[in-house]
């Protein structure tokens, strides 16, 4: 793995555990096995490693979204949907990389929160062009008021609200909690 690969993936980790400010360069370097100047030779500063962690994150996301609409491509359109509920609500709760978008999207750098939140929005973008059809179905099955935009934003609640719950609950209390909150979101679709 390359030096800057392996300061992006140091970083990611401590960007989660300590946040903007408590992340120290130099113990990144010192992980890494470099003097905390040859950062520099990889990333022009702190900001600039900061957001190639963001961009990493992003994209690590839409890839596990791609991974999951496709391990599930055979199921029904509503069991699709909650596969992928469950898939990403336990890599925002799990993975380095959720932790990691769930910590910025909810509290960026004060200095950085304009770029931060340009990037989330052209990223909600890429997560609207994979979901939309399968809403899109939904919404050609189920003749229904709401839109497909509505309907997008709701699954967004929905799955930053269970990612929040994995924090705090047990696995089979998630479970019900999933369970009993899709049941009535999917209702709402019928």
């Amino acid at each position: 793995m390359k030096t800057s690969e392996q300061l992006l993936h140091v970083a990611l980790q401590h960007f989660a555990e300590h946040g903007y400010e408590g992340a120290s360069l130099a113990r990144m370097a010192d992980e890494v096995g470099i003097k905390k100047a040859s950062i520099y030779n990889h990333y022009q500063n702190k900001d600039a490693l900061f957001f190639s962690a963001v961009e990493y994150v992003y994209e690590a996301y839409l890839n596990y979204l791609k991974s999951s609409l496709e391990t599930n491509k055979s199921l029904p359109t509503e069991d699709r949907l909650y596969m992928i509920l469950e898939d990403l609500s336990h890599y925002l709760s799990t993975e380095t990389e959720g932790k990691f978008y769930f910590h910025f999207i909810l509290f960026p750098p004060p200095a950085l929160e304009k770029n931060v939140h340009a990037q989330f929005l052209q990223f909600e973008k890429e997560c609207d062009k994979l979901l939309a059809p399968l809403f899109q179905t939904l919404h050609n099955k189920h003749a229904h008021q709401t839109t497909v935009r509505e309907r997008l934003d709701a699954f967004y609640c929905l799955l930053d609200g269970l990612a929040t719950q994995m924090s705090y609950y047990d696995k089979e209390t998630c479970d019900r909690k999933r369970q009993s909150s899709w049941k009535h979101f999917i209702a709402g679709f019928m």
